[in-house]
């Protein structure tokens, strides 16, 4: 992966799927690589199970930029749980061409 300009990678779960804590893992790593990182997690009730999602958008520059993954520019979705992943608003983050979708086995 070359973070270029930016890259973009969305990650949805749920409470207790360790959504937040791969962020800062991948976060961090991208940090002491030399990369620029902005992050946002949108926990919400994740306490009572319920969705979080992890916005994590990396440079090899300064970077300008809000941190929510929008329609069409996400470069990489990473779903912590199926659901989450299929959700509208997340799959509305993904582009034909742009996009590569994972997730983690059930």
């Amino acid at each position: 992966m070359r973070a270029g300009a930016g890259y973009r990678i969305l990650m949805p779960g749920i409470g207790g799927t360790g959504v937040v804590t791969v962020n800062a893992l991948v976060a961090t790593a991208a940090a002491l690589d030399g990369l620029s990182v902005i992050s946002l997690d949108q926990t919400g009730l994740a306490q009572k199970g319920g969705a979080v999602v992890s916005h994590l958008l990396l440079g090899d520059s300064p970077l300008a930029a809000p941190a929510r993954t929008n329609s069409g520019n996400a470069d990489l979705l990473l779903g912590f749980d199926l659901y989450g992943a299929a959700y509208h608003d997340n799959l509305r983050t993904a582009a034909p061409g742009r996009t590569v979708a994972a997730s983690t086995p059930a």
